[in-house]
């Protein structure tokens, strides 16, 4: 035997829950901008419902200001605080109500008003090529205050183009300028992507929520030559000390558009690594030099490069070798010295020889 199911109605009454995520800041200048998540339905207690919102200016007699209240049936609210009171922080609580009443408050939360346009500009402090492509900036910060800043430190902003030393700007020059954006209260900045032996201006803004600074003045930037494209050849590891090599190699001749050769660097690491840990040697412009701090029984791979203001240029072919030998031929000695690493060096021979590279 089966019954028809049975219906109650239960009747109205005032929300039990309050709004979540009370939140908010941004917009235009002047206004104080409130969000809150909306009330699911199946909390509201009535067929609809309203919200009243709360906020007062946030102060150390907070505790005896006047609350200003607003009804909407919107999940946000804008009013309008002022300009002289641009990113200042307001306590603010919403609560949700229907016809049998309102229900509870929900926490407080700290929301700000709107920043305001910044008025500060950075100071200039330098503009200095790092190589061939690149080149450092470097200002003195918009203090971090709300008065200087115009509300929270966003970033700053560079603007580069390509003109002469005189960098008068302006025009169709700067207005194919690129950009870059530098986030956070920083005073340095690296322009990468710049081309070799061109000459750039540039200018800083600072930046908030509300918008840019206005721009400094303009200044000069020039990158360096080209870095070496021909690398060392013909290197040689020798036995030295009871932990030292000693590294011969034949230099390399500067090239057209590169700037002059200011040294040769060693990059060497055990093989069971890779490059990122490879230990850097700076032998300057001689073309014989002395590594120190070598292990037995260890296999190294090593790389030299030869650099000049430009960079660092091409890496040369890959040497092997120990603290006893220099890997030519002599492999099948070298890996009963080295039993340990014995896969990891026919790897490295068998991937040598099917790219044709002789091992010296």
């Amino acid at each position: 035997m089966s019954y028809a199911p049975a219906h109650c109605r239960i009747a109205p009454a005032p929300p039990v829950h309050p709004p979540e995520k009370v939140r908010g800041g941004g917009g235009a200048e002047g206004l104080l901008q409130i969000k809150w998540d909306p009330l699911p339905r199946s909390k509201w207690g009535d067929n609809s419902i309203s919200y009243i919102l709360y906020f007062r200016l946030k102060s150390d007699d907070a505790i005896n200001g006047q609350w200003q209240k607003v009804k909407t049936k919107q999940t946000y609210h804008y009013t309008v605080v002022g300009l002289d009171f641009y990113y200042l922080p307001y306590t603010v609580k919403v609560q949700a109500i229907n016809k049998k009443g309102p229900g509870p408050n929900s926490t407080e939360a700290i929301v700000y008003s709107a920043e305001k346009l910044p008025d500060a500009t950075p100071t200039f402090l330098s503009a200095v090529a790092v190589n061939a492509t690149a080149g450092r900036v470097k200002w003195i910060r918009v203090n971090n205050t709300r008065e200087t800043a115009g509300g929270a430190v966003g970033g700053y902003k560079i603007n580069y183009w390509p003109e002469g030393p005189q960098c008068k700007g302006g025009g169709d020059l700067e207005a194919g300028a690129t950009s870059v954006n530098i986030s956070g209260d920083v005073g340095e900045a690296l322009v990468v992507g710049l081309h070799p032996w061109s000459a750039y201006c540039l200018n800083i803004q600072f930046y908030n929520a509300a918008g840019l600074s206005l721009k400094t003045d303009n200044y000069y930037l020039k990158t360096t030559g080209f870095p070496p494209k021909l690398y060392p050849n013909y290197v040689t590891v020798m036995s030295h000390g009871s932990d030292s090599v000693r590294l011969l190699w034949k230099g390399v001749s500067v090239q057209s558009e590169e700037e002059p050769i200011r040294g040769y660097k060693a990059l060497y690491w055990n093989i069971t690594e890779d490059i990122r840990a490879a230990r850097v040697v700076d032998f300057g412009m001689s073309q014989t030099g002395v590594i120190h701090g070598i292990k037995k029984n260890k296999i190294y791979r090593l790389v030299m490069l030869a650099y000049n203001k430009g960079g660092n240029g091409n890496k040369s072919m890959n040497v092997f070798f120990t603290l006893e030998h220099l890997m030519k031929g002599g492999v099948l000695n070298l890996i009963r010295q080295a039993a340990g690493q014995y896969e990891i060096l026919l790897t490295l021979v068998k991937r040598e020889n099917s790219n044709g590279m002789a091992m010296s």
